[in-house]
C-alpha cells in the first residue's frame, strides 16, 4: 500500500476515421472503417504527503501502439517542456494495442497518412492537459493493490511441425504467467479516484482483417472496472514479449470484448479481496469455541508500515545492452526492392493469398529498411528504464517488449513484494529476451536488434535498485 497525494485526469483521444491505420504486414486495407472503442489518455500524478520539497511524478497511460524513435523522441520532449516533469518523474506507457493508427510520420503518403500529423499534435496537446490537471488536482490519498490470477495470456512461441518453422500463435505446450496486479487509488475526502490494471498479455486479439479502430481487450477490461467503481482505469501492459490471447487475430471486436471481460472479472475479483484504504490485518490471538479459533481484525496502518507507505521515488537505470550484428544499409535496400517487386506480382496475379503473404513480406523488410539508419554505430545501445517506488509497491518500466520472465524473475527475487512491470514505456526498441531463445528461429529474434544478454542485464539492474530501496537481500 501507499499513503502519498495523487490527481487523476483523462482524455479523449480517438484517432479520427480514415487515418493511415495499417498496424499488420498483412493486412489488405490501410484505413479504419470504424471505431470499436474509446481511446484514451489517463494520467495520475503523484506526490509524497510529507516532503514538501518533493516534485510530482506522473504516468500517462495511452492507447497506442508504438512510435518510432524520431517520433518518441519529439513526443516526450514536447511532454517535459510543457510540464517540467523530467528523466523518470514522467512515464508515457503505450496500450500497445495493434489496432489503432500508425504514427509513423514518415508515412504521411500512406493513404490516410495526410492525418497523422494533426493527430499527433493533438495527442501531444491533450497528453499535457491530461498530465497538467492531473499534477494540479493532487490530494491526500491511499494506494492500495492486491495480486489476481488470468489466463487470458498464453504462450506464443508455437512450433509449426508440418513447416517446420515457429509461428506466433498460441502454444499449448508451455504454461504462461498468469499474474495480475490491480491497484485501487482512494481519495481521503472524495473517496475511490482510479483503478490500476497490471497484466501482460499482447494485444493482438484483434488481426489483419479487423478494419475498426480499438484498444483491444484493454477496453472492454476497463469497461467492467469502470462501470463497478464509476471511475477511470489506468491499464498498464506487463511484460508480454511471448504472451498473447490464446484466440487471437481475429477480425470481429466481439472476440476482442469477450478476452477483456474475462481480464476485467479477474481484476474485480482481485479488487474485491482489498481492506479497507489505510488498514491492515493483524492477529488479535485465541477464542475458545468449539475449537480454539484463531482470531485477526483490522487495525490502522502505523510505525514501520507506515513509514514505508509514505516513501514515493523515483530513478533512472541508464543501461547499454548488446546489439546484433547489423546488415547494410545496402543489403537491406536490396531486400525492399525485391519485395516489392514480388508484391506487384503478386497483385497482377490476382491470388488473395499471394497477395497476403507479398504485402507481409514488403512490410517487413519496409520496417528494417526504415529503423536500420536509427541504430547507433557500434555493438551496444543505450536505453532508459525507470523505477519507481510507491509505498510498499515497485514500478519497473522497460522501453521494449519483455519476455514475461522478467517480471517472474524480478517477484521471484522479492517474495511477498507488489512489483509492477510496464513495457513499452517511454519508448520501444522491439523485443528482449532470455539468452536460450535467440538463434532459435523466433519472429522476436528476427524482429528486434537487440541481442542476447539485454533482458538479463535490465533484470540485475532493477533488482540491484530495489534492494537499495528496501535493505533487502535477493532469494
Amino acid at each position: 500500500m501507499a499513503r502519498c497525494l495523487a490527481g487523476l485526469a483523462r482524455r479523449d483521444v480517438t484517432p479520427p476515421l480514415g487515418i493511415y491505420s495499417r498496424s499488420w504486414g498483412a493486412a489488405l486495407h490501410d484505413m479504419a472503417s470504424g471505431v470499436h472503442r474509446p481511446f484514451t489518455a489517463t494520467a495520475l500524478a503523484l506526490q509524497a504527503v510529507e516532503d514538501a520539497a518533493s516534485s510530482p511524478q506522473a504516468l500517462l497511460a495511452l492507447d497506442l501502439g508504438w512510435l518510432e524513435p524520431a517520433e518518441n523522441e519529439e513526443f516526450l520532449k514536447r511532454l517535459r517542456h510543457a510540464t517540467g516533469l523530467t528523466g523518470p518523474r514522467l512515464l508515457v506507457c503505450l496500450s500497445h494495442t495493434h489496432s489503432g493508427p500508425n504514427l509513423t510520420l514518415k508515412l504521411s503518403d500512406r493513404p490516410g497518412g495526410h492525418l497523422l500529423r494533426p493527430y499527433f499534435d493533438q495527442l501531444v496537446q491533450s497528453s499535457i492537459d491530461a498530465l497538467r490537471e492531473a499534477c494540479a488536482s493532487l490530494r491526500p490519498a491511499w494506494l492500495t493493490l492486491a495480486a489476481g490470477q488470468c489466463n487470458l495470456a498464453v504462450n506464443r512461441d508455437a512450433w509449426d511441425e508440418d513447416s517446420q518453422q515457429y509461428v506466433c500463435g498460441y502454444n499449448p505446450e508451455v504454461a504462461a504467467d498468469d499474474t495480475l496486479w490491480a491497484g485501487l487509488v482512494t481519495a481521503d475526502w472524495a473517496g475511490p479516484i482510479a483503478t490500476i490494471l497490471n497484466y501482460g498479455c499482447h494485444p493482438t486479439t484483434l488481426g489483419p482483417e479487423n478494419k475498426v479502430l480499438s484498444p483491444d481487450y484493454i477496453g472492454s477490461a476497463r469497461q467492467v472496472l469502470e462501470s463497478h467503481f464509476r471511475i477511470p482505469c489506468l491499464f498498464l501492459l506487463g511484460a508480454c514479449g511471448d504472451t498473447a490471447p490464446r484466440e487471437g487475430y481475429a477480425g470481429d471486436p466481439r472476440v476482442a470484448d469477450r478476452n477483456g471481460r474475462q481480464l476485467g472479472h479477474a481484476a474485480l475479483s482481485a479488487l474485491e479481496s482489498l481492506l479497507p484504504p489505510g488498514m491492515e490485518l493483524a492477529y488479535t490471538g485465541p477464542m475458545i469455541s468449539g475449537a480454539t479459533l484463531g482470531t485477526w481484525a483490522q487495525r490502522r496502518v502505523g510505525g514501520e508500515a507506515l513509514a514505508e507507505a509514505e516513501m514515493v521515488r523515483n530513478a533512472s537505470i541508464p543501461l547499454r545492452i548488446p546489439l546484433k550484428p547489423k546488415e547494410s544499409l545496402e543489403a537491406l535496400q536490396t531486400r525492399y526492392d525485391q519485395s516489392e517487386r514480388a508484391l506487384q506480382s503478386a497483385m497482377a496475379s490476382g491470388d488473395v493469398k499471394s497477395i497476403r503473404n507479398a504485402t507481409a513480406m514488403h512490410e517487413r523488410a519496409r520496417r528494417l529498411l526504415h529503423r536500420a539508419p536509427l541504430m547507433p554505430p557500434g555493438d551496444s545501445i543505450a536505453i532508459d528504464c525507470c523505477a519507481w517506488q510507491i509505498g510498499s509497491t515497485f514500478l519497473l518500466t522497460v522501453p521494449a517488449e519483455p519476455y514475461s520472465w522478467l517480471q517472474v524473475e524480478l517477484r521471484r527475487r522479492f517474495p511477498g513484494r507488489a512489483i509492477l512491470v510496464s513495457a513499452v514505456t517511454n519508448g520501444t526498441i522491439a523485443y528482449l529476451m532470455p539468452r536460450d531463445r535467440y538463434g532459435i528461429g523466433l519472429y522476436q529474434d528476427w524482429m528486434s536488434p537487440a541481442g542476447p544478454g539485454g533482458l538479463e542485464m535490465i533484470l540485475d539492474a532493477a533488482a540491484a535498485q530495489i534492494g537499495r530501496w528496501t535493505g533487502e537481500s535477493q532469494a
